[in-house]
């Protein structure tokens, strides 16, 4: 188990400060303005068995973790660690600084020193974290199924579980290793004569289970696609419909073709034609698919008790010829209708953004929570792609799919592992 302790420094300015020496308070902790590399000069001493990391804050309220990490492990003796913090802001390089030992409160330590003091202050906070690991890099301290050095590098809390950091990093640490060339496609082979189609171990999500997705129709081929929500249930869009007595093709993971016949569908009763909300079909299969096929899960209600920073989460996208592209969520994850937005021009998400055509609507859109596909809205827009919240209708659709029988339901995705934000 890790055990972790905070200390604050407050910086408002160059600083001088005694070197560190063991055995002071707080690991010794110091900070010197630096001359010659022009920056923040961090030092402390690091104790055996302990683990650092370094987070950031203008106000107290919204912290940021530095891509940074030092330990000492178990084994090794206890010796001087110093870190170098660059800053250009320049009300942040002239005047003094202040260190804060044992924070529990933090809410009263912004009202001391940002609200009272109407000055602004520039806050770092030193985590030291007690813990028997001799892989502090590669290890996961929150068990959320991604390392340490992974989550600082990309912004996420290391320490703690949050839901919309989860669904973030799932996605954008799969993109950092891959190569947009090659792993864009889901499948290398689809041969949709011959039914023979084997998938890409390349592709950036080969690592998850993909089976709900269908590559095939007996109508559309390659478009009018249907995403299953349960055994015997699929979702598509009902202006692009899949019409009764359509062969629906599943592929297994390891390349087996599964076939259902769709025997019955039922729109969405307040859908449309003229209108974008409620662009939602629900069709039953002839049986249910085997075990070897998975099915798409949905947020649960208690949604807003776990994500608060929705906009702009990355997105998993498909497309009619089984692209698994990415978008930005342009809008909050409660709303009824998803827009989403073309990530920034640099971004290593731009790399496998691709604009939605003809052909690609009802293909869903998913993010990724517990290494689990969590299908958000089936396509009705082209260019960035958007559609209606299968949250938001959820209701709708569960009634739906007790009309059309099978006996099943939506399954929701379980966020109980997630820090409850409220």
């Amino acid at each position: 188990m890790c055990k972790y302790l905070i200390l604050l420094l407050v910086i408002s300015g160059a600083c001088t400060a005694t070197a560190q020496e063991p055995g002071r308070p707080n690991d010794s902790l110091n900070i010197e303005y630096s001359e010659p590399v022009e920056g923040y000069e961090l030092s402390w001493w690091g104790q055996s068995g302990r683990t650092y990391f370094i987070r950031y804050s203008e106000d107290l309220k919204d912290w940021f973790y530095v891509p940074f990490i030092e330990y000492v492990l178990p084994q090794e003796q206890d010796r001087a660690i110093t870190w170098v913090a660059h800053m250009t802001d320049a009300s942040i390089v002239e005047g003094v600084y202040v260190w804060l030992p044992d924070i529990l409160n933090p809410p009263a330590l912004y009202d001391l020193f940002y609200n009272d003091l109407n000055e602004d202050r520039f806050f770092m906070q030193l985590v030291l974290v007690d813990s028997a690991s001799v892989d502090p890099l590669g290890d996961d301290f929150d068990g959320d199924g991604h390392s340490n050095m992974i989550e600082v590098s990309l912004g996420a809390d290391p320490l703690n579980r949050y839901a919309d950091e989860d669904a973030a990093v799932s996605i954008d640490k799969r993109l950092v290793d891959a190569d947009s060339n090659v792993a864009l496609d889901l499948f290398t082979t689809m041969d949709h004569v011959n039914a023979t189609y084997i998938r890409n171990p390349d592709c950036w999500i080969a690592d998850i289970d993909t089976t709900c997705i269908s590559p095939w129709n007996s109508q559309g081929g390659a478009s009018r696609a249907g995403t299953l929500i349960s055994p015997r249930h699929i979702i598509f869009a009902a202006h692009h419909p899949i019409a009764v007595g359509t062969t629906i093709r599943f592929v297994d993971s390891n390349n087996n073709v599964v076939e259902r016949t769709m025997i019955a569908k039922e729109d969405h009763p307040d859908y449309v034609t003229d209108g974008q909300n409620n662009d939602i079909a629900i069709g039953i299969l002839d049986q249910d698919v085997p075990s070897s096929i998975g099915f798409a899960k949905v947020l649960p209600d208690s949604l807003i008790q776990y994500f608060e920073d929705n906009v702009g989460l990355p997105l998993i996208l498909l497309d009619q010829f089984e692209q698994v592209t990415v978008a930005n969520l342009g809008t909050s994850l409660t709303s009824e209708f998803l827009d989403n937005a073309i990530p920034e021009a640099l971004s290593v998400r731009n790399q496998f953004y691709r604009a939605k055509v003809i052909g690609d609507s009802g293909n869903p859109s998913f993010i990724i929570v517990n290494n689990e596909l969590v299908v958000l809205s089936v396509l009705r827009l082209g260019g960035v792609g958007a559609g209606s919240s299968i949250h938001a209708k959820r209701n709708d659709i569960n009634t739906m799919m007790s009309s059309l029988g099978g006996n099943y339901q939506l399954t929701e995705i379980s966020l109980s592992s997630y820090i409850d934000i409220n």
